[in-house]
């Protein structure tokens, strides 16, 4: 173990009250809020050269009841940029506007810093549980300059010898201005990471050399070397350099399957840039073993083999182990009831999405078959898949006559014939060791139509992996519970109501918070999406693709607003008070009002009236944003549990009807039982 190694291990065992006062590795920028849109929030550490950031992250909190709200991960070395120091600068979209907010340093489980900003206060839960923050002492207010963060200056080797300075020009992923680390020592630069690693095999037959060194570097011509048994000196092109301390260079052509290569950095020909010019020591070699050109194989087939209750409107997904190009018809399904189906595929080259048309039909059988003759492989010499891929499984209920008691004669008499076909649903667990709970459902009603294996959050838009543990996403009542419902209780329906709850990022759940939904301007803070299935992503003009508020309301980015707005109309209507007729429990009478100073929050669950808003732009939103097909196939699979539905998607013209006594003629033909899809 170094020493520095050591130094850093024996503060961290003494605990975090005198890391604190001087740690090694700390907090040493920091932006989250300035004029118009929040713009580049990060957050900075630094800490002696090479150490290893393995294990360690910040963890955001909430000054309001002092919960944790977003994690954010580190990884890598820090560089070796100034004295023996380095710095490393992580995104940080959501970061919190203060009065208070805060954050802690955590390697491990350990507390290395706990700092907050326009406050103080003690955290509630997490691994800064019970302890209280460190103020830094300067902030950013909504005027502050786009730009521009908070930074610490000083000389010296620990977060103790630095003082925070009031918002000044970023300086993230450097030394800061007016700071100057002693103690450290200027060593040669060195090869944190290659890749593919020594003694890899099964490499890609264009594989990319990624190479992460301890600081920022030249190169000299001749540096980064290929060779291969087979293809002999391969030639490189770089194909990405973000910084200079990052390289990646690729073969100009595929190389020979099964064939052994070694990459070679030769130290004399790479040189650092940070004060006396030092070459690396020896050089760094890699040797692996390119993969055999194998044919392609499908690994991942949806709706699973054999699945019982698939939603009728589900699409067909097929992955394979490698890019394939596929040929008309490669894949084919017939049922036993609708037959065949022709299939509108989308993605590719890996993972394919496939559409039936029409929507499958209730209860029925059907048969996909991905037709091994028609698909193969894009590396090397094309090699066609080896065996056709049939899979079966069986439809869910059909809608049938679900809505044939609805009364459509005028608005009361709609929503009473609603609210009696939606009622006492089947209930699930908010939480559950084993078996069914909202996170079952959820990620799956919740799943990113591009990949089964993640989650599409309803607020950013970002796909993430689905996760057991430390999820960076979480179960947003779209109904703030704490307006009517705020105690989880096997009795409690809404709390667990399914066509309600959302998965969101933890960071947009807590920045939402209980706001109600509704109209903001120009003036209010952003919060932007990113770009996924087609839609988001952009910021910087209002309304655009991002999420607003002014801290009172929360505008929802423009691809959800229908989405969320149904959820609600929803929940006013299926929740009208009196007992639950499974329980015999009381349920609350849900409102949505547009007078904002009747929503109120309850302690307790309660048994009377509680409100929500604000219905005129809720209304609004439903018109603007009509159902698309994966808010209707969100309806079918949550309907396929609890055995009621979301009427608002699959009438979303009946909201007006029910809630301003507007009904259309199209609602009086259902009077007489045609349905339209």
């Amino acid at each position: 173990m170094t020493r520095r190694a050591l130094l850093i291990g024996c503060l961290m065992a003494l605990g975090p009250s005198l890391a604190w006062a001087g740690s090694p590795v700390f907090i040493n920028e920091l932006h989250y809020d300035n004029e118009g849109p929040d713009t580049d929030e990060a957050i900075e550490v630094a800490g002696p050269a090479l150490t290893d950031l393995t294990g360690w992250s910040i963890v955001l909190y909430n000054g309001t009841g002092g919960t944790r709200y977003q994690t954010v991960a580190l990884k890598g070395f820090l560089p070796d940029q100034c004295g023996g120091h380095g710095t490393l600068a992580v995104p940080a979209l959501g970061l919190q506007n203060g009065s208070p907010d805060g954050l802690a340093l955590v390697n491990g489980s350990t507390v290395v810093q706990f700092l907050s900003y326009e406050g103080t206060f003690t955290a509630t839960d997490g691994p800064a549980a019970g302890l209280t923050s460190t103020e830094i002492g300067v902030s950013e207010s909504g005027s502050a300059t786009v730009g521009h963060s908070l930074q610490l200056t000083g000389t010296g080797s620990t977060s103790s010898d630095f003082t925070w300075q009031p918002s000044a020009p970023s300086s993230f992923d450097q030394c800061n201005p007016g700071q100057t680390f002693k103690g450290g020592v200027d060593t040669p630069p060195s090869v944190f990471s290659l890749r593919p690693a020594d003694g890899a095999t099964d490499v890609p037959e264009s594989p990319t050399l990624q190479i992460q060194f301890s600081e920022a570097v030249t190169l000299e011509p001749g540096a980064v070397t290929l060779h291969c048994a087979t293809s002999g000196s391969v030639a490189l092109n770089l194909s990405a350099n973000p910084n200079p301390a990052s390289y990646a260079f690729v073969p100009v052509a595929p190389l020979v399957a099964k064939e052994t290569c070694t990459a070679t950095i030769a130290g004399g020909l790479v040189s650092d840039l940070d004060g006396a010019i030092d070459t690396m020591i020896g050089d760094v070699t890699s040797t692996f073993t390119i993969a055999a050109d194998v044919a392609p194989a499908v690994i991942d087939l949806r709706p699973l083999p054999e699945a019982a209750g698939v939603p009728t409107l589900s699409r067909l997904r097929v992955g394979f182990d490698e890019a394939v190009t596929v040929a008309d018809g490669w894949l084919t399904l017939d049922c036993t009831a609708s037959g065949a189906h022709t299939l509108v595929v989308s993605g590719g080259p890996q993972r394919f999405a496939a559409q039936p048309v029409p929507p499958l039909s209730g209860s029925e059988t059907c048969t996909a078959t991905v037709h091994a003759a028609h698909v193969v492989d894009q590396d090397g010499t094309p090699t066609v898949m080896a065996a056709d891929a049939s899979w079966s499984f069986g439809t869910g209920l059909d809608l049938g006559t679900y809505y044939e008691s609805a009364d459509v004669s005028g608005g009361a008499a709609l929503r009473a014939s609603l609210h009696a076909i939606i009622k006492d649903h089947t209930r699930y667990p908010y939480s559950s060791g084993s078996g069914i709970d909202t996170w079952t459902i959820l990620e799956q009603a919740d799943e990113d139509p591009n990949d089964p294996k993640r989650i599409l959050d309803a607020y950013r838009n970002a796909s993430y992996m689905k996760v057991a543990t430390n999820r960076p996403y979480n179960r947003e009542h779209i109904w703030p519970k704490s307006y009517g419902f705020p105690d989880d209780s096997g009795t409690n329906y809404p709390y667990s109501d399914t066509h309600m709850l959302y998965l969101a990022d933890n960071g947009y759940n807590g920045a939402r918070g209980v706001k109600p939904y509704g109209t903001c301007t120009p003036l209010c803070q952003e919060h932007v999406t990113v770009p996924n299935n087609d839609s988001g992503g952009g910021s910087g003009v209002y309304p655009g693709n991002s999420n607003w508020t002014d801290g009172t309301i929360w505008e929802v980015w423009s691809s959800r607003k229908g989405d969320l707005a149904r959820a609600l109309l929803y929940m006013d209507v299926r929740y009208e008070g009196g007992l639950n007729g499974i329980t015999n429990s009381p349920e609350p009478d849900l409102v949505l009002t547009d007078d904002a100073s009747l929503i109120q929050g309850t302690d307790t669950n309660t048994g009377g009236t509680a409100y929500m808003g604000l219905l005129s732009v809720i209304l609004a939103w439903n018109r603007a944003d009509p159902p698309s097909d994966h808010e209707r196939l969100r309806n079918e699979i949550v309907f396929g549990y609890q055995h009621n539905r979301n009427p608002f998607i699959d009438h979303p013209e009946w909201a007006d009807c029910v809630f301003l006594d507007v009904c259309s003629v199209t609602d009086r033909l259902f009077m007489d039982g045609f349905e339209v899809p």
